[in-house]
């Protein structure tokens, strides 16, 4: 995401994100096929609709959103495309402090996500400090998530060792 909004302000919030997904999985040889038919993509944008909170809004004309919620909308576009490296370059601008709130817990769900095997890298440039201090916290919270979801793969591995050696041992005898 950028800066600025970068958002097709008269198609619906649903229109954006299948239009964002359509263009990581696009279909030339369909030319008679209607995009509103494409179950790949409609699938990828009511995801990433539900990631971000505009579900409800799915309908709504994009254009008539607050500045916050057309933000996050840029946030679910660029879900939308199920990316490997989500940049995200001040997504907190001229936000108020409630959609700052709003945004800095769907930047949670977005690295929650990655952690989830969506998204596997997400850098973002904040040059305010508070806002910053926001995002830190966010990330301390994720981090002791990886730590714990690293302890359960290193507890399953475990067992699959022991497991492993149960059954050598019985097989021995």
């Amino acid at each position: 995401s950028y800066q600025r909004t970068t958002i097709f302000p008269e198609f619906t919030v649903l229109e954006n994100c299948r239009l964002a997904a359509q263009a990581a999985h696009p279909r030339p040889w369909a030319l008679w096929e209607s995009s509103r038919g494409c179950a790949t993509s409609n699938a990828a944008a009511q995801s990433a609709l539900e990631a971000t909170g505009l579900a409800a809004e799915a309908d709504r004309i994009a254009g008539t959103l607050s500045h916050g919620a057309k933000r996050q909308l840029e946030v679910a576009m660029c879900l939308a495309t199920r990316p490997r490296v989500l940049l995200l370059d001040e997504p907190l601008a001229g936000m108020g402090a409630e959609e700052t709130d709003r945004m800095l817990g769907l930047l949670a769900q977005a690295v929650l996500l990655a952690i989830g095997g969506g998204v596997f890298a997400i850098g973002l440039l904040e040059h305010d400090l508070w806002i910053s201090t926001g995002i830190f916290a966010v990330l301390a919270v994720v981090a002791v998530l990886v730590w714990l979801r690293m302890l359960r793969v290193a507890e399953r591995m475990a067992n699959e060792q022991r497991d492993v050696l149960i059954s050598t041992l019985a097989r021995a005898e």
